[in-house]
């Protein structure tokens, strides 16, 4: 009974080795990973207030509120007509103003709403 008992010990032993060389790898790639959205999130704090000149003060102003109470002022809007922040389903008056260009918020949590191209 030792003998293969002994072989599926070894066996087992060389697949978590397996497994644990493979978590390292990707330990390693996310502190990587991690440096990197880290050094670009410093850059783009830096560059914020030259860009933040070109927003409508009122538009900024209400951003901010909202960034405050939701860690982000802005929401995609996902799965052709839902809100990214809270998922509510969008008004179709809000997906036409998009549609216009305009600024538009979500009428359950007020995020202002952006869309990618082909979206809405």
């Amino acid at each position: 009974l030792v003998p293969p008992a002994k072989k599926r010990a070894d066996a087992y032993q060389a697949e978590l080795d397996r497994a644990k060389a493979a978590l390292a790898d990707a330990r390693k790639k996310a502190k990587e990973l991690r440096a990197k959205l880290e050094a670009d999130y410093a850059e783009n704090t830096k560059l914020r207030p030259e860009r933040a000149k070109v927003i409508p003060p009122a538009l900024l102003a209400k951003y901010e509120a909202l960034r405050q109470k939701h860690t982000t002022g802005m929401a995609e809007v996902i799965k052709f007509r839902n809100c990214g922040g809270c998922g509510m389903v969008l008004a179709e008056r809000v997906l036409v103003a998009l549609q216009e260009d305009k600024v538009a918020t979500c009428d359950a949590c007020h995020r202002i709403l952006y869309w990618t191209e082909g979206v809405v």
